[in-house]
């Protein structure tokens, strides 16, 4: 039998169960309260006091260490039944009244050790009686042998002990190979798992990576075509302003071109007029002298007549003679005939083109003064009888805007019902 003393309370091959109520730690755990019978094969077996214990050494010596949970404590509840629930356990807190002889041994039964000292269970306690008989009728050469084999026993014991302890040492030494094995194998699975969970994210960064850039390269595509057609687009707007600046400039240099050359028309033409004006005035005023000297030199001839006639009278008065009467002149017939102007020119057939209808209708008289004047100006001129009246009108133009620059220099001049027409 295997001293108790020599029994290492280390967890062994320990089973992965649940953790259980009335576990304690490996290092309270004590050796079993009762061992089962030499001839028990089972695998483990349960103390009187509810904790369980497996078996270690098929081969040699047969140790009893304890069964530990998840938690690595001893598995001990009252809960557990047990294995040999008959028989009564001796431990520390229960010695027997009568201690055994020091070095018997018994081969079956239950047995429980406390020190050196081997109680038996479950049958008399014969061993007291037993060696005081022996003292009393053995021989010093039969206690000579009796110790002998005591000290054999000791040292099977002894050499029982150390081999379990080796047990013991390559059974944990083994669990612990094993148990870093697995360490190692769960680690290196973890390492694994992660490097390839860290290979994925990688793959998965640089294909975020790689979509980022496209589409970066994708926004800054679209940017330089935008840039491209906003210059284009700039460009040609600039162009067009440009063209109708440059159009604007050119109509507006025209303008002012055919604004100067009119003022400078208009005022020869107003000069024109006014020398028109004064010659006729002073036509005017010739006309009015002649006609003046005209009335007086009738007059005096009418007064001489009249004196002659008188004369006459009063010498038919004396004498009758019959006188035959002389006409008398008619001098503002002759002034009238004097006055008379050339006729109009009269045109019904117009060109085709662009005129400035004066809006008047004038006397021949007027339309020929108006005819001058426009002449004067340096516009080709058109006139049209209407009844007794004679409508004048300026033209032909070839286009609107020239015929619009003559109708602002006539409108100018008072005639503010003039307005542009097409024949």
């Amino acid at each position: 039998m295997i001293n108790t003393k020599t029994i290492l309370f280390a967890g062994l091959f320990a089973l992965a169960l649940p953790q259980m109520a009335g576990a304690q730690a490996l290092k309270n755990v004590r050796a079993p309260a009762n061992l089962p019978p030499a001839d028990y094969t089972g695998a483990q077996f349960v103390d009187n006091k509810g904790c369980i214990f497996i078996r270690a050494g098929r081969l040699g010596p047969v140790t009893w260490v304890p069964r530990i949970d998840q938690a690595r404590k001893h598995m001990c509840s009252k809960s557990y039944t047990p294995t040999f629930a008959t028989q009564v356990a001796t431990t520390d807190d229960a010695k027997p009244a009568t201690p055994p002889v020091k070095g018997t041994t018994l081969n079956r039964g239950n047995v429980a050790y406390e020190g050196d000292v081997i109680k038996p269970v479950g049958a008399p306690d014969t061993s007291l009686v037993q060696a005081k008989e022996a003292k009393k009728v053995t021989q010093v050469s039969d206690a000579a042998k009796a110790i002998k084999a005591a000290a054999a026993e000791t040292a099977r014991n002894e050499r029982s002990a150390k081999l379990a302890k080796q047990e013991q040492v390559a059974a944990q030494m083994k669990a612990d190979a094993l148990a870093t094995k697995k360490a190692n194998e769960t680690r290196k699975a973890a390492q694994l798992a992660q490097a390839m969970k860290d290979a994925e994210a990688a793959s998965i960064a640089k294909d975020l990576q790689k979509a980022a850039a496209a589409q970066k390269a994708a926004d800054a595509k679209a940017a330089r075509i935008a840039q491209r057609t906003a210059a284009k687009a700039a460009r040609a707007t600039a162009m067009a302003q440009k063209k109708a600046a440059t159009a604007a400039a050119r109509v507006a240099a025209k303008v002012a071109r055919d604004v100067k050359r009119q003022a400078i028309l208009d005022a020869r033409a107003a000069d024109q007029v006014a020398k028109a004006a004064s010659k006729e005035a002073k036509k005017a005023k010739a006309m009015k002298m002649a006609a003046a000297k005209t009335k007086a030199a009738d007059e005096a001839k009418a007064a001489a007549a009249k004196t002659k006639a008188a004369a006459a009278k009063t010498k038919a008065a004396a004498k009758p003679v019959k006188v035959a009467a002389k006409p008398v002149a008619k001098p503002a017939v002759v002034a009238k005939t004097t006055q008379a102007k050339a006729p109009v020119k009269v045109a019904t057939v117009f060109k085709s083109g662009y005129y400035v209808d004066l809006g008047t209708t004038f006397s021949a008289a007027n339309a020929h003064a108006m005819e001058n004047r426009l002449l004067a100006s340096g516009y080709r001129v058109q006139t049209q009888a209407s009844g007794s009246k004679t409508k004048v009108f300026a033209g032909p133009f070839r286009t609107e805007s020239n015929a619009r620059v003559a109708f602002y220099q006539v409108a100018t001049q008072g005639y503010k019902s003039a307005k542009v027409v097409k024949k």
